[in-house]
């Protein structure tokens, strides 16, 4: 006896599995001579895996080395569903089961992903969160410190009667990345980041990383030599897996220095996209800090030319230098009762004042990465969240929990879709940030 699956391919503009989206097959069933079944059962699982490593404490271990025989692990079931195929459900369980001839017998089936997440019996210390499923994920530490897998499966496994009979199954895991949340209207201010640096003084400011944010007013008092970088996106900060980033990026400072000899001169400008993987297992918690590029472009030699208020230059850099910069296939952003990934943009340039070397800064823009992934056709998420019926097909998927607080969302802000608001949240603690050029 043996058991196998056949699987449909994914619908839509995607090659993995999504929300609410159904996953259709043949389950074969080959005998080798008539035998009796009791049941064929079919299910769909999620698993989020993760460990963490403690110090040895020994004064001859290596620093940020782990050891691999101390190890906190975690073992969450996002989500179980399960399904008679045969018998059909119109017919009872027989005790002694069915019998069935030699052969290859076929069972078609469906089964759903769901939108939430639910911890099957997680364990007494884990917080649950109600969030959307993660997407398939997989990640491992330097040096063994930490790792998390998310992994979704069907499985189905053939019952026969008696207590020492052999049940055959057969798994395959797929691969699933979730709707993205419903958006907000687009709001009245954009989000922004900026960031200063003094150009040519030396070492007056060599130990100030180059993100510090310091005020212009306090630095022109000593050279008169800054510039203020500034990007923007439109608010909510949000890139999508494959498209271009829709940022503006502005330098800003003394007209006076622009007018004069030497010029000021962007030198070089790179774009990435800066990811934090954070796992919490019980009390221990940390966090990795991965970059990948987006776009970098060095030997430029700009001269900033602009506007002129109030004895200040404003100038616009050409989005022309990132229009074809796309954000690579990553993972979205996510977050679960064990593991969070989150990104931000961000930002370099390299600017000369004469004959100085050139001085970089660096901004930064916390974003959520969604993949852009369409929901199936005929999908109504509305109706699987909270039970509301509508004659439209409306899709509605929460927002990943913290992201609000992630991207500096002010709590009451206008975050409404069809007049339906996302699911609250708890944590939400912020200021509103205006931008000011």
């Amino acid at each position: 006896m043996k058991v196998t699956l056949e699987l449909e391919q994914p619908v839509g503009n995607h090659v993995a599995f999504t929300t609410l989206e159904y996953v259709r097959g043949i389950a074969n069933l080959h005998l080798w001579h008539e035998e009796a079944v009791s049941k064929i059962v079919l299910s769909l699982r999620g698993r989020l895996q993760a460990a963490l490593s403690k110090s040895t404490g020994s004064q001859d271990s290596i620093p940020g080395a782990a050891d691999s025989h101390k190890l906190t692990k975690v073992r969450v079931q996002l989500f179980k569903l399960s399904q008679n195929i045969f018998p059909p459900v119109h017919v009872p369980l027989a005790l002694k089961g069915f019998t069935l001839k030699g052969g290859t017998h076929s069972f078609p089936f469906e089964i759903r992903f769901p939108v939430l997440s639910v911890c099957h019996k997680p364990q007494p210390w884990i917080t649950h969160l109600k969030t959307t499923l993660p997407p398939s994920f997989e990640f491992r530490a330097p040096n063994h410190e930490g790792s998390a897998k998310v992994q979704y499966w069907l499985r189905v496994k053939v019952q026969r009667p008696g207590r020492f009979k052999h049940n055959p199954l057969s798994e395959q895991e797929l691969t699933f990345l979730p709707l993205d949340p419903a958006l907000p209207p687009p709001m009245l201010d954009p989000a922004y980041s900026r960031s200063i640096q003094p150009l040519g003084v030396g070492n007056l400011v060599s130990n100030v990383p180059p993100s510090t944010f310091r005020s212009a007013s306090g630095l022109a008092t000593r050279e008169g030599c800054f510039v203020l970088l500034e990007a923007t996106l439109p608010s909510p900060a949000i890139l999508y897996i494959r498209r271009t980033v829709p940022m503006r990026l502005f330098v800003k400072t003394h007209a006076t220095l622009v007018d004069d000899y030497p010029q000021i001169m962007l030198r070089t400008l790179g774009v990435a996209i800066r990811t934090n993987t954070t796992v919490t297992i019980r009390s221990d918690s940390a966090t990795w800090t991965s970059s990948r590029d987006l776009m970098r472009i060095s030997g430029l030699e700009l001269q900033l030319i602009g506007s002129h208020v109030n004895g200040e230059l404003l100038y616009e850099i050409s989005k022309d230098l990132w229009k074809d910069a796309t954000v690579s296939d990553m993972t979205p952003s996510f977050t679960t009762c064990t593991v969070t990934q989150q990104h931000s943009l961000v930002v370099t340039a390299g600017f000369s004042y004469g004959p100085e070397d050139t001085d970089y800064v660096e901004t930064a823009i916390n974003v959520e990465v969604h993949s852009g992934v369409t929901p199936a056709p005929g999908v109504t998420v509305m109706e699987e969240l909270d039970g509301h019926h509508s004659n439209e097909q409306t899709v509605l998927v929460p927002w990943r929990v913290g992201s609000e607080r992630h991207l500096g969302i002010a709590q009451g802000s206008p975050m409404t879709v069809n007049n339906v608001p996302p699911p609250p949240y708890q944590d939400i603690n912020i200021r509103q940030f205006s931008p000011q050029v």
